[in-house]
């Protein structure tokens, strides 16, 4: 009866110790999951895609360098989402749900009518600065022939300054390259066609 006793306790001792072995969730060390490390990695490549166009926007990077390196983000990035599907045990949920919406959106432009459109027209656009229902939201001020101020962050640049070198901020208005629509500066999608900017 002892010995039975002492094997059982042997035997969860054992399974106790290697458990963090079996455990495929979670590394041996960090505690970190495969799918936390995806996620920053996803991040990561995803903030240096942002930095690289804006680099090139600023005249930092000539085109064909930033074709060449927005190309191998996108490689990189696209390895990244593939292995993150994969990690969640194949659940092609977040994939089909993706898909449906940008099929919505695609059904939704096809559908509207040049007329339904001019009378979608946005109310701040046609009523003058002081009767619009929102406030003029953060502009740029020409402070002097030298500098403009930032409206997001009241930092002073040069008046040739297409972006704020503080913040990033886009000092000139942010025209859609789909669409052609002029947006305001802080603007982060289109008003015309709702693509990012």
């Amino acid at each position: 009866m002892v010995a039975v006793a002492c094997g059982l306790l042997a035997l969860g001792v054992v399974a106790f110790l290697i458990s963090p072995l079996l455990d495929h969730q979670r590394r041996w060390f960090g505690g970190r999951s495969d799918v936390e490390d995806l996620n920053k990695q996803k991040d990561f490549v995803y903030s240096s895609i942002r930095e690289l166009n804006i680099d090139h926007k600023m005249g930092k990077l000539s085109d064909q360098d930033h074709h060449q390196l927005q190309s191998e983000y996108m490689q990189e990035a696209s390895r990244v989402l593939d292995q993150l599907e994969h990690a969640s045990n194949g659940k092609q949920y977040t994939s089909d749900r993706i898909e449906q919406a940008v099929l919505e959106i695609r059904r939704k432009r096809t559908t509207v009518s040049p007329v339904e459109d001019a009378t979608e027209l946005d109310e701040a656009s046609v009523l003058p600065a002081e009767e619009s229902a929102e406030p003029a939201s953060r502009e740029t001020i020409q402070t002097s022939e030298n500098t403009i101020t930032c409206g997001t962050c009241d930092y002073e640049n040069d008046s040739d300054a297409n972006f704020c070198i503080e913040c990033g901020t886009d000092l000139c208005g942010g025209s859609c390259s789909s669409c052609g629509t002029s947006n305001q500066p802080d603007a982060k999608f289109c008003g015309g066609c709702g693509e990012k900017l």
